[in-house]
């Protein structure tokens, strides 16, 4: 799994330089941007995997930055730093789906870390989820083509193909079978061999032993 990239976006240097130390030792890469314009600008360039952001920021709120990441990176996890004062629009902003969550400031290293471990986990298994999910479609695409090979050949035989069941009720018969019996494939799925091939009472008075 590639190394995950945090964006710290704050206009106060001195936060930006308690998360990168708090962040230091752990397995990601720190980046940090000044404003929101800058955030963006390095979002466009660069995969980014967490965005951190503080609330009050000039040009550009938080909750502003990070709605347009979403926009542009729908993916990438979202957390806001923010004031005690300010709690009502972060909440709104989890409500709407603009965060994932919220921290206060200042902020305790082991809430920080905790927070940013679950944002990621939870990115991984996004992406885990959806790798899963297209590789099951191509599985399902390449049975579909398969199938249908298939499905040409056995239909192009000469000779009646019938497959049953264990319980000798019929699953598949080819074009031959359908013409032989004139039942198409609704009327012979899941009819018994026997019932398919079994004359009418008019056919057995027409012909008698």
């Amino acid at each position: 799994m590639n190394r995950h990239t945090i964006l710290c976006v704050d206009d106060e240097p001195s936060i930006l330089s308690s998360l990168k130390r708090d962040l230091r030792g752990e397995d990601y890469e720190v980046i940090t941007a000044a404003d929101g314009e800058d955030a963006l600008e390095i979002m466009r360039k660069h995969g980014v995997s967490l965005v951190i952001s503080d609330q009050k920021m000039p040009k550009m709120t938080g909750v502003e930055l990070l709605k347009k990441v979403r926009e542009l990176s729908p993916d990438t996890v979202r957390v806001l730093l923010t004031g005690h004062l300010e709690i009502e629009t972060a909440v709104a902003a989890i409500n709407k789906g603009e965060v994932y969550r919220y921290m206060f400031k200042p902020w305790e290293k082991e809430e920080l870390l905790m927070t940013v471990k679950q944002s990621l986990e939870k990115l991984d298994l996004v992406r885990l989820i959806r790798e899963q999910r297209d590789r099951l479609a191509e599985i399902n695409r390449d049975l579909s083509r398969e199938k249908a090979m298939v499905l040409t050949i056995i239909n192009a035989m000469r000779e009646g193909l019938i497959v049953a069941d264990r319980d000798g009720k019929i699953t598949f018969a080819n074009r031959v079978i359908e013409k032989l019996v004139m039942k198409s494939e609704d009327e012979i799925f899941g009819k018994g061999i026997d019932d398919l091939f079994e004359r009418s009472p008019g056919d057995r008075d027409a012909h008698p032993k």
